[in-house]
């Protein structure tokens, strides 16, 4: 099952500011993470709630597991 994405108004507004070829990428990286769970991932440390940093090229999206 894949799993769910919830979007913040902050990452919304982030991701409609972007150039659109990059937000695309960004998205298909992600997209990707949620339906087969391939990525560069890594488990930020000392940080409440843990959170999980996604490289996306050039760019990085920080999400948690819900």
């Amino acid at each position: 099952m894949a799993k769910r994405i919830v979007w913040t108004g902050q990452a919304k507004a982030d991701i409609r500011g972007m150039e659109q070829p990059v937000a695309i990428q960004i998205l298909k990286t992600l997209g990707r993470y949620v339906f087969t769970g391939e990525g560069a991932t890594k488990q930020l440390r000392g940080i409440t709630p843990p959170m999980i940093r996604l490289r996306a090229q050039n760019h990085r999206v920080f999400f948690a597991r819900a």
